[in-house]
């Protein structure tokens, strides 16, 4: 659903806009382009309006208008009563990526290495090191037995013959929550049979998993600066 609207007086109020995502649809604000740089004041505006299980962002635009999406999202209150299993997923999707890349000649600091020399304009090897390491991963028996594998940009997608779980591993490397991409975990999720009662929770998998991960972090952070707080008082 699209709602035209030529200026912030023209916004649906909160209600509204709860009444038209009650089925989880999402819909799109459009705006003249003049309004570009009000964006971010909007899209705040709009935050504070609802309920905190409401995404809202900027989703571009075309050459006529300016958009911003609003769609419901998993509520905080949802994540914290099932927060042992999801974290429980969250390090289990992270160990299965280093141990699925762990054993291999290929060093993966040459390719992270590689990667930050491309992106400085610098030349480099990347590529042929990339390709090395899919020919070692292909040839490997215990991988190539298991898994069926395949290069997805800076990823490889790892999905195994048997249970068909999709595990996608971040070549440059992954050990934290804030380094896990939400669409990829959402996967993982969502092919493993132990976190299905995580994968109904899912209604949207990048935007849910989005939410997920970024409460979780804030959650750590919070944590962390709570005991650097108690720290100091002592």
């Amino acid at each position: 659903m699209k709602l035209f609207c030529k200026d912030i007086t023209q916004l649906p109020d909160s209600g509204t806009i709860e009444r038209w995502c009650r089925d989880g649809e999402h819909f799109v604000l459009k705006f003249p382009k003049n309004i570009r740089e009000e964006k971010a004041n909007i899209i705040t505006l709009l935050k504070n309006q609802l309920p905190e299980n409401f995404s809202v962002f900027n989703s571009g635009g075309d050459s006529e208008s300016e958009w911003i999406t609003i769609m419901p999202v998993i509520s905080r209150d949802i994540i914290d009563e099932n927060e042992i299993l999801i974290r429980a997923s969250i390090a289990d999707y992270i160990d299965t990526c280093n141990e699925l890349m762990n054993g291999l000649e290929t060093n993966l600091n040459d390719i992270s290495n590689a990667w930050n020399k491309l992106l400085d304009g610098e030349a480099s090897d990347y590529v042929t090191l990339f390709n090395e390491l899919m020919d070692e991963l292909e040839t490997d028996p215990k991988i190539s037995k298991a898994w069926n594998i395949f290069r997805h940009g800076q990823h490889i997608r790892f999905i195994n013959k048997n249970s068909g779980q999709i595990v996608e591993v971040p070549v440059l490397g992954i050990s934290r929550i804030i380094e896990v991409d939400p669409y990829f975990w959402g996967h993982f999720v969502e092919s493993t049979e132990k976190y299905s009662s995580i994968n109904r929770l899912i209604k949207d998998k990048f935007h849910d998993s989005a939410r997920i991960l970024e409460h979780l972090t804030l959650k750590e952070r919070n944590r962390i600066n709570d005991i650097f707080e108690d720290i100091s008082d002592e």
